[in-house]
């Protein structure tokens, strides 16, 4: 049991949940179309502190939305640099850190030999994952799709350019 020499590692929350009818809901739902007249629908509003709803300002996912207008990218090189132009950084410095963070290490791994990277690549490497974490918990709500987006796709782009060189033997 927690003591003030062990305490506990939990920490309490609390919720507030004000359940209201959703007549709209409750007009197009499948229950009201087949004569079930219950007023049992209803809908969890989000709402801060004082009330205000706050639904509207939950972002969706806009990395998908925006590459799903898009056509297809020739390669992953191509859909990185999309995502990169048109992420909308919270500040310059965050865009800056971003750019630093898809540069390769210094030296680069090598490839085409499927040697172990070296002690200083691999603290480089920490240290790139580190700050990744870092930019992604500093992230607006709107921005953090985005830089979930551009990690996923710069790990594509490295798998890209493996099998480039592998085909190339």
């Amino acid at each position: 049991s927690p003591d003030g020499k062990y305490p506990s590692d939990h920490l309490p929350i609390g919720a507030v949940f004000d359940w209201k009818l959703d007549v709209k809901s409750e007009e197009n739902s499948s229950s009201a179309k087949h004569g079930n007249d219950s007023k049992d629908i209803r809908k969890l509003q989000i709402v801060d502190d004082e009330g205000n709803n706050v639904e509207e300002d939950i972002p969706q996912d806009e990395p998908t939305a925006l590459i799903e207008e898009q056509q297809c990218f020739e390669t992953p090189n191509h859909e990185l640099a999309f995502l990169v132009k048109n992420c909308p950084f919270d500040t310059l410095e965050q865009q800056s850190d971003v750019n630093f963070l898809l540069q390769p290490i210094n030296p680069p791994i090598d490839l085409k030999k499927r040697t172990a990277p070296t002690p200083e690549q691999l603290e480089q490497l920490n240290a790139k994952r580190e700050k990744k974490a870092e930019l992604l918990k500093s992230a607006s709500l709107s921005v953090r799709p985005w830089l979930k987006k551009i990690w996923k796709v710069e790990k594509q782009v490295g798998k890209w350019e493996r099998r480039q060189l592998m085909t190339r033997k």
